[in-house]
């Protein structure tokens, strides 16, 4: 992509956006409705979002569309599917407890995840046939 993505301010504190959304807080107000290994999972999948976004210059709160998709385009020749679709709904997560707009909904970021899913398919294996040897 050769489209620039927001630039703003590093954040002024751990969790806090330039724009002083405070993600920390609106994913603990996210206790009691889910697990909280999910909760735990979107925190660690946001905050490397967030990390990401500092070191390219960009504001992960709210996020564009257009940042979103680049993020997930850099990460698809590491990361597998699932890891990277769970990223995406982390960042989803986060701007929808904040109500903020969801860059997830974007068609761009749509385009992204069908890259994900074509680049990086998760197939399942094929299972041996059951032979003499596992039925004694």
């Amino acid at each position: 992509m050769s489209e620039d993505i927001s630039h703003g301010p590093g954040a002024s504190a751990p969790g806090v956006s330039s724009a002083g959304h405070d993600c920390r807080g609106a994913l603990k107000a996210l206790e009691g409705a889910y697990a909280t290994t999910t909760i735990s999972g979107n925190t660690s999948d946001f905050s490397l979002f967030a990390d990401w976004c500092a070191e390219k210059g960009a504001c992960p709160l709210p996020s564009t569309p257009v940042t979103l998709a680049r993020y997930l385009d850099e990460m698809i020749g590491t990361l597998k599917s699932a890891p990277l679709i769970r990223r995406l709904a982390a960042v989803v997560r986060v701007h929808r407890a904040l109500e903020l707009d969801n860059p997830g909904t974007s068609e761009r970021a749509r385009l992204a995840r069908r890259r994900i899913q074509r680049h990086r398919p998760n197939r399942p294996r094929q299972a041996h046939g059951i032979d003499r040897d596992l039925r004694a």
